[in-house]
Order: C-alpha cells, then sequence, then structure tokens
C-alpha cells in the first residue's frame, strides 16, 4: 500500500512538472490574434505560434541583436517594405501586437507562396532571408521535393529543429489549428 501510494505521487509528481515546463517553454498569449491572423492570411495556427515563440517567447518589445523587433521580429526594412504593400497607415507601430502580427503573418504568407507552400524553406528565409535561401536552393542543397536538405548555417538549422518541436506542442497540446 505505501508503495502505490509513492508511485501515485510520484505519477501526479512528474505531471505536474510537466505541465509546468510545458507552460514555461511554450506559453500560449494572444490566442485570439494567432486565430485572427492566421485565418486572415491563411496560416496554420500552429506556424503562427510557433514562429512567435521561436522569435520571441511572445515578448511584444523583443529586440534582437540584428535589430529585428516585436512578437515576430521583423526587421525595419522588412517592416518597410510590408507596410507599403499593405497600406497600412503612418500610426503603424512595431511594437503593437496586432501591428506586429498583421506584418508579421503578411510576410510569412509572402514567403509560403514563393515557396509554394513548402514551410520549411519559407521559414528558412523567415529567418536568414530570402536572398540567402534562394542562393543555397540554386547551389542544389535541395532534395526532389524541393525541401532544403543541407541548411549551411547553425543558426538557420537550429530554428527549424525548433519550429518542429513547437508545432507539435501547439498543435498536439494546445490544439491549435494545423490547417491554413
Amino acid at each position: 500500500m505505501k508503495k502505490l501510494i509513492l508511485i501515485s505521487i510520484s505519477v501526479i509528481v512528474f505531471f505536474v512538472v510537466f505541465v509546468l515546463v510545458i507552460l514555461f517553454l511554450f506559453p500560449i498569449k494572444y490566442r485570439h490574434q494567432v486565430e485572427y491572423f492566421s485565418e486572415k492570411y491563411g496560416l496554420s495556427e500552429s506556424l503562427v505560434a510557433s514562429v512567435i515563440n521561436i522569435e520571441s517567447r511572445y515578448d511584444k518589445k523583443a529586440i534582437s541583436e540584428v535589430g529585428a523587433k516585436g512578437l515576430m521580429q521583423i526587421m525595419d526594412s522588412t517592416a518597410d517594405e510590408c507596410i507599403r504593400k499593405l497600406g497600412i497607415a503612418e500610426t503603424w507601430d512595431i511594437f503593437d501586437v496586432e501591428d506586429n502580427m498583421e506584418v508579421g503573418c503578411f510576410y510569412l504568407k509572402y514567403l509560403l507562396d514563393i515557396f509554394e507552400g513548402n514551410v520549411i524553406n519559407a521559414l528558412c528565409a523567415y529567418n536568414w532571408g530570402l536572398g540567402n535561401v534562394r542562393s543555397w536552393i540554386d547551389a542544389g542543397n535541395c532534395d526532389v521535393a524541393g525541401n532544403i536538405t543541407n541548411i549551411p548555417v547553425n543558426e538557420t538549422a537550429n530554428y527549424i529543429k525548433k519550429y518542429k518541436v513547437c508545432y507539435w506542442v501547439y498543435s498536439k497540446i494546445y490544439n491549435y489549428n494545423v490547417e491554413a
């Protein structure tokens, strides 16, 4: 009986620790905005939630070492181009949750369109730049399906690994939409 109680307590402690670790590593903030902008741009919610987690860990005031800003870590030059294409008013604020997600999701959709829906190639471009990814593809770093197979930049290779874990958590544990 004493052994059964210890096993039961151990299982409960394990479950609580597991849940706390998941909540810490994979926050769920701004779910309404994730749903809204995912639908608006035909993206999966799991994709958008994963990109936000990888880019900023849901910190709307985040600024990277290279100057990317906000939830989805948008570079000023990318923001300027997207704002122009979207026709967004001058009151746009890169640190505003909805403004940042609007531009980030628009840009992510743009990259997915360029790469004909290939999520891995689009995410590589989101992380390391469209020109760089095009040069990787031109150098033959792809399989027959067009997937980049040899990512020459460790940061981007790790980005893709993180994406796969995040995507699984947001789709399987948090039940975010996986369909665009």
